[in-house]
């Protein structure tokens, strides 16, 4: 069984998309909360996806996130893409609709889900072709990634870390250095970036 998880806004590029991909399930990641010109649009391009697609026996779902908290959308799409793939099914992205945010956000948590999606897409309005984005690998070693779990526990002081991780202290520093100068933890402290905090999730 194949899963497209979109973006929506008005639906007329989802709509492409789903015909595009002949997905057996569609997810449409909707705001918690409608606001300005999407309180109008936003249910009546679910209404009209549904319509289309549930007389194809396409089943299609609902799931509500966030529209600008990017961790929590991160952290939301990724739930899904693990909930979809747990039942064997094939997942996919679809980001062309929906605020810049939001997209951003799933192709995010893509790259963090890489082994269970199997493509991530935008579709260029103009042309109606599917613009296959590369799922870029931002895996840590177990070793980074503990140093940043530490730092976001609150332990800052490079020795108690290389104690908590048993590892040696030599090596502990060489991984914060690292870590800081790919941006994970901001170069003047021992805190996290946001793209520390999202590397965690």
């Amino acid at each position: 069984m194949k899963t497209l998880i979109n973006t929506v806004f008005l639906g007329d590029v989802d709509m492409i998309a789903a015909y595009k991909f002949s997905p057996d399930k569609i997810i449409l990641l909707i705001p918690e909360k409608l606001e300005g010109n999407s309180k109008k649009v936003v249910p009546k391009a679910v209404k009209d996806i549904k319509a289309t697609f549930e007389k194809l026996k396409v089943r299609v779902e609902t799931k509500q996130t966030a529209v600008y908290d990017l961790k929590k959308i991160i952290k939301d799409v990724m739930g899904i893409i693990d909930e979809e793939h747990k039942e064997g099914n094939e997942v996919m992205l679809h980001i062309s609709e929906g605020r810049k945010v939001q997209s951003f956000a799933c192709m995010l948590a893509a790259y963090k889900r890489k082994d269970k999606v199997s493509a991530c897409y935008y579709l260029i309005e103009e042309t109606g072709q599917a613009l296959s984005l590369p799922l870029l690998d931002f895996s840590l070693t177990h070793a980074k990634k503990g140093i940043l779990e530490e730092i976001n526990k609150g332990v800052a002081n490079v020795l108690e870390i290389a104690k908590n991780l048993k590892i040696s202290k030599a090596l502990a520093y060489k991984l914060l250095k690292e870590l800081k100068h790919d941006g994970f933890i901001k170069k003047e402290e021992n805190e996290l970036t946001e793209s520390g905090r999202i590397a965690i999730l």
